[in-house]
């Protein structure tokens, strides 16, 4: 008895950011690498994997959550954050520049997760309006 041969398929590229829920795990990880460079603590191998699977994620990453959504100027934030969190990430990037736009990418990181939250309460409002139960 022989066996079928394995599929002639590419190998799963990495799963992509494209949920609420995945946004809010990758504005957590770029909060904490983010704060990592304005404390000049990137050294060792805790921040350096942080920022590797940062700079992974973030490659990986649609806005269209955001643009679905939120809207246009949401999600052109979402788009202007995207940018700029890759040319932090990248290897590349000297560690002064990087603790310089490490500014950039907390705020950007804080604005997209007020709006996620706002995002998930408006949904949750949507779903259970004329239900009186729901409120107490």
């Amino acid at each position: 008895m022989t066996r079928k041969p394995w599929p002639k398929r590419a190998p799963a590229g990495p799963a992509g950011v494209v949920s609420r829920a995945d946004w809010h795990k990758l504005l957590e990880l770029a909060t904490t690498v983010a704060g990592d460079a304005d404390r000049g603590a990137m050294e060792g191998p805790d921040p350096e994997l942080r920022l590797a699977t940062l700079s992974n994620r973030i490659n990986v990453a649609s806005t269209a959550v955001f643009a679905k959504t939120a809207g246009a100027a949401t999600d052109d934030a979402a788009r202007g954050f995207v940018r700029i969190t890759r040319a932090f990430a990248r290897r590349e990037t000297p560690p002064n520049l990087r603790r310089e736009m490490a500014a950039m990418v907390l705020d950007g990181a804080a604005f997209l997760e007020t709006q996620l939250h706002r995002m998930a309460t408006e949904e949750f409002e949507r779903a259970h309006r004329g239900r009186p139960e729901v409120y107490g």
